[in-house]
């Protein structure tokens, strides 16, 4: 699969629910995320980016991981946001 800056993706969080994460970078084998702390009962197919920034405790964490890890969270495309200075 092909990560891209600023790919917003549902992940599996494993207890039968389904969150969200934006790639703010992909370098090499590392991807530098942000975990958002909106869940969902069914998997998203896409999402309005206003939710993603609707209040300041919205975000969970920003982290990186790498890139094979990431892939095992069971992840799937939703869209492409733009990345903000701010958010780096």
């Amino acid at each position: 699969m092909d990560l891209k800056t600023g790919g917003v993706y549902s992940i599996n969080n494993g207890n039968g629910e389904y969150g969200i994460v934006k790639i703010l970078l992909v370098k090499d084998d590392l991807v530098h995320i942000k975990l958002y702390n909106n869940t969902f009962s069914m998997r998203p197919k896409d999402i309005d980016k206003s939710i993603l920034f609707k209040d300041e405790n919205v975000e969970i964490a920003q982290m990186s991981i790498l890139k094979h890890h990431f892939l095992n969270w069971d992840i799937e495309h939703i869209k492409d946001v733009p990345i903000f200075d701010c958010q780096l």
